[in-house]
């Protein structure tokens, strides 16, 4: 978690921004090298996708 008081609205998007990035380098490295306990791992343990599958039944489908 990043701690934005006392920063601009500009400093703080930024700050975000490069949080994102940094979350998706982490999540596209351990996917490419085929890390499935990396991309599991960026992934919350309470996560549930639209169809109601949790983290769990999402891990057993990934293929990489």
């Amino acid at each position: 978690m990043i701690d934005l008081a006392g920063l601009t609205f500009d400093e703080a998007k930024s700050r975000f921004a490069l949080q994102i990035r940094n979350f998706y380098n982490q999540f596209k490295q351990a996917y490419e090298s085929k890390d499935e306990y990396g991309v599991v791992s960026l992934i919350s343990s309470d996560w549930g996708s639209n169809d109601r599958n949790r983290i769990q039944e999402t891990k057993n489908r990934i293929e990489i």
